[in-house]
């Protein structure tokens, strides 16, 4: 029985070493770039077409006192603390399959490590505005968009952070289908 276990216990090791050997997996080629702004900070992002999406894209506007992290990321542009009154919009995923009701989030108890657009209501693209750039992009969502005169103010108590609160701003309006203007 000695014998055996060590082995096995060998033959484990064996296999642990050869496998350390093997050629380490190769990168998938990167799709070509198609270059789209990514707001006032520059990057640039692939370009996904809308047949290629599983999602809609909903437009929030925001003013916030949050004050900014210096983080280019959607999710950490803002932090908790207070700071100057700033302006901008975000493009937000809702997934075609969304379940009424639901914010979906990455789980890891379905193996999720990373937010997917596909599949997650996750901010896309923050892009922050000067005041008079927030004020026209409204006077003109308001005269020329899709639900021309509505608007949608959706206001969050202290403790929610901006993500969270842009997130459920773009969700409800999504479930209540509403087209005009949300902010």
């Amino acid at each position: 029985m000695k014998n055996g276990r060590s082995r096995a216990y060998t033959m484990v090791l064996a296999l642990l070493l050869l496998s350390s050997c093997a050629k380490p997996p190769q990168p998938k080629p990167e799709p070509p770039l198609d270059v789209i702004p990514g707001g006032e900070r520059g990057q640039d992002k692939p370009a996904v077409s809308e047949a290629e999406r599983d999602y809609v894209v909903v437009t929030v506007h925001y003013g916030t006192d949050r004050k900014a992290t210096g983080q280019a990321e959607p999710n950490r542009f803002y932090g908790t603390g207070r700071g100057e009154l700033q302006f901008g919009q975000v493009d937000v995923s809702i997934p075609k399959r969304h379940k009424a009701g639901n914010v979906e989030s990455p789980s890891w108890m379905r193996l999720e490590f990373k937010e997917d657009p596909n599949k997650h209501i996750m901010l896309l693209e923050l892009k922050p505005l000067s005041r008079d750039a927030f004020r026209d992009s409204v006077r003109r969502e308001m005269k020329e968009g899709p639900g021309r005169g509505d608007l949608f103010v959706y206001i969050h108590g202290f403790k929610n952070d901006f993500r969270s609160s842009v997130r459920r701003t773009a969700q409800l309006a999504y479930e209540l289908g509403f087209a005009g203007l949300l902010k």
